[in-house]
């Protein structure tokens, strides 16, 4: 019984030998390259995308590529009592909260007169990043008609005021030629309570502690006195 195709020769035991043609060897071996370059690349943009992950998630806790202090800008007319004292009864309330532990906030003297980069009436609340969600849903639900600026505070103050910026309400025309593009450190404000700059701890406390509430409070009382 012969093959279907020509035999070019015969094997030991007089059966008729068909060899495989020259070109289908060829074309499996052109097969088995290009699924192993395949392979490869796909190896390659594993590797890839793992190696820019866990570069991501280094960066993470790198002080330089996040904040751990922002500012809160609270904004009114000092000539319109309305709007003095809702700004006043707005800071009031953000100090009942802290009093009842919800977050750690601290803020600064009420200023009646332009100061810094800020036009008009104002006071700032610094905030660290471990309290930064619930201040920020503070501000967000209680401040009414104020407007309020929010910002990180790091080193590069300019850029915090500007491209890094968030308004609720309307925003306030700021004067930027007085802020510095880098202060060369990263500012830690209230050291005392090892928060935000002050701290190397990524864990987010579960509740102010009564020792942070005293010392945030006693901060406070401080800078009210500071402005008399």
């Amino acid at each position: 019984m012969c093959c279907s195709v020509p035999c070019c020769s015969v094997s030991s035991c007089g059966a008729p030998f068909c060899p495989v043609p020259r070109y289908t060897v060829l074309r499996w071996c052109v097969v088995f390259v290009v699924l192993f370059l395949l392979f490869v690349l796909c190896c390659l943009f594993v590797i890839l995308r793992f190696a820019c992950l866990f570069a991501h998630l280094f960066s993470l806790f790198d002080m330089e590529h996040y904040a751990r202090e922002f500012h809160f800008h609270v904004y009114f007319w000092a000539n319109k009592d309305l709007s003095v004292q809702a700004a006043l009864a707005f800071r009031q309330k953000l100090i009942e909260h802290v009093k009842a532990k919800h977050f750690i906030a601290v803020t600064f003297k009420v200023n009646m007169t332009p100061i810094g980069p800020h036009p008009m009436g104002s006071y700032e609340i610094w905030c660290p990043i471990e309290y930064l969600a619930q201040v920020t849903s503070f501000v967000i639900t209680h401040r009414g008609n104020l407007n309020v600026l929010l910002h990180p505070h790091t080193r590069y103050q300019f850029e915090d005021h500007t491209k890094r910026a968030v308004w609720f309400g309307q925003s306030v025309p700021l004067d930027f030629s007085i802020l510095p593009a880098d202060m060369g450190d990263q500012p830690a404000q209230y050291p005392e309570l090892k928060l935000g700059w002050s701290t190397d701890n990524n864990q987010l406390p579960a509740m102010p502690s009564d020792d942070d509430v005293r010392l945030a409070l006693l901060l406070i009382e401080e800078n009210d006195q500071s402005r008399k």
